[in-house]
């Protein structure tokens, strides 16, 4: 995986605007699919981690909302977050 991620940068070093945009267009698309597939597997009471771009600290919590692309984590005694589901590792406990 590591030689292709490599082989990916210095193609791209190559690449002209319009194939850039190209590029920049798959890379979003396969995001929003991950997203989508994250929220299919969730279900409001899941236990969740994630990784807080504001404290840099794991973060636990229980799914409370899902929404297309966010979904409200309830971390216990803390405040409720709202997260990109493509950040988000289910806990196998509890639900």
């Amino acid at each position: 995986m590591i030689h292709t991620v490599e082989s990916v940068i210095a193609d791209i070093q190559g690449m002209t605007d319009s194939q850039l945009n190209e590029v920049s267009f798959a890379i979003n698309q396969r995001r929003q699919r991950i997203v989508k597939q994250n929220i299919r597997k969730l279900m409001a009471g899941d236990i969740v981690s994630f990784e807080s771009s504001r404290t840099g600290k794991t973060i636990s919590g229980r799914v409370r909302k899902i929404g297309r692309k966010w979904v409200q984590v309830d971390e216990t005694g803390g405040p409720i977050w709202k997260v990109p589901a493509n950040m988000l590792t289910p806990l196998n406990i509890g639900g």
